[in-house]
């Protein structure tokens, strides 16, 4: 019997860690590292993020009640796994797991905070004040 349950995933869905990606070992992060470092190899850069996909879900989990749609919590907290990866150094000894967790939330926690800080209208230029007073029913002070 077929099921009526969609094949979508959403973020209750998702699990910590993508199974069909292989976790990576210590050697094999760093080696990834100095090839995306030293030669600027795309695939050793997607492949470093690729298998750290899972930081991301956990950080945006943990701000899903914050104002910001699932979609825009994870491309933030994936523009802060790549930029981890562009900063990553692996002569410092640390793991890529632990230093990216820190860029994953960082970048969440930004788009969170300015989602909720108001944008105000600057309106000490002239022509924007005229349009805004347009906007709002016509000149006000015209001929």
């Amino acid at each position: 019997m077929k099921s009526n349950r969609s094949s979508a995933t959403t973020h209750d869905d998702a699990t910590p860690h993508d199974q069909s990606i292989p976790a990576l070992s210590a050697d094999a992060e760093q080696t990834l590292g100095y090839r995306w470092r030293d030669r600027h190899d795309i695939a050793a850069a997607h492949r470093l993020a690729g298998c750290h996909r899972h930081l991301v879900v956990d950080a945006a989990r943990q701000y899903r009640d914050c104002g910001l749609s699932w979609d825009d919590l994870t491309a933030e907290g994936q523009f802060g796994l790549m930029r981890a990866v562009c900063r990553f150094d692996p002569d410092h000894g640390i793991r890529f797991a632990s230093f990216a967790d820190r860029w994953v939330r960082a970048a969440i926690r930004q788009a969170v905070r300015s989602a909720r800080r108001p944008h105000p209208v600057m309106v000490g230029h002239p022509a924007l004040r005229r349009s805004i007073d347009y906007a709002h029913g016509g000149l006000h002070g015209s001929a």
